[in-house]
């Protein structure tokens, strides 16, 4: 699995999920999530659609690939997975070091 924020590979901490070069673990719910949706595909991802823009730069958890925000969605074109739904999760609970040791 690759890291939603900077494309890469996501390791198992402590039985979820972390991005290393980022210092940010991924909460529970999300680390269940992504197994489901990406490593078991026992599910898919719901696409809710956004009224606006989420902005920043998102990659996909199961592809690694760059995703393109489109009309409300932040979706994988490989996989067809949307992260919508776990953007605001991402964006409040999940602060991620740029590469200068800034948090975002």
């Amino acid at each position: 699995m690759f890291c939603p924020k900077c494309g890469e590979n996501l390791e198992q901490v402590d039985g979820g999920w972390a991005c290393k070069r980022g210092e940010m673990p991924l909460s529970g719910r999300l680390s269940a999530a992504f197994t489901e949706i990406h490593v078991l595909k026992m599910r898919t991802s719901e696409p809710r659609r956004a009224t606006f823009r989420w902005g920043g730069i998102w990659y996909c958890p199961g592809c690694g690939v760059r995703l393109e925000e489109q009309a409300g969605m932040v979706a994988c074109d490989r996989c067809g997975q949307s992260l919508n739904e776990f953007l605001f999760d991402l964006v409040e609970f999940h602060p991620h070091k740029d590469g200068s040791g800034r948090w975002g």
